[in-house]
């Protein structure tokens, strides 16, 4: 049996070379469609701002972001007589949550108390509202823009 082999001339192409342009472009336009995406990234911003309960600076503490763009990625700050600044983020809607600081002193256990834990703990010694360690109940939130921002907050006990 004969072997056929494939001429140039045989080509789609070859045969109509007018449609050599045109069939390249396309390839390159869907190519670069491919690669370059529908991007929906919203831009990137930051935020700084003080926190405060009844209007004097929360010593230390810890505030986080728990942003609404892209993998809801968490962006965090400490939180340093009262101010804060977190540089990048998405610019997106964003839930909000401050952790309070622990005092440096132990918790204070009666000897006498069968229940005391093993080991003393640590305690605020602000009187905050427990509802801002968590972002379910919070009640804060913040939406970024892009570029620079600025989100104050006031606790209340």
């Amino acid at each position: 049996m004969p072997r056929l082999r494939a001429r140039p001339e045989d080509s789609f192409l070859h045969a109509n070379p007018s449609l050599f342009r045109p069939i390249v472009a396309a390839f390159l336009f869907v190519f670069l469609a491919a690669t370059t995406g529908c991007s929906n990234d919203p831009g990137r911003g930051s935020v700084k701002g003080k926190i405060t309960v009844d209007g004097k600076p929360l010593p230390k503490g810890m505030i986080t972001f728990l942003s609404e763009a892209g993998n809801k990625d968490p962006f965090s700050s400490a939180i340093v007589n009262g101010e804060y600044a977190i540089p990048d983020m998405p610019a997106a809607a964003a839930k909000v949550y401050i952790i309070l600081p622990l005092s440096d002193e132990p918790l204070q256990v009666d000897k006498g108390d069968l229940m005391a834990p093993v080991r003393p703990g640590r305690v605020s010694k602000l009187t905050v509202n427990e509802k801002y360690q968590n972002s379910a109940t919070s009640g804060l939130e913040f939406t970024l823009q892009k570029g620079e921002n600025t989100y104050d907050i006031n606790l209340n006990p």
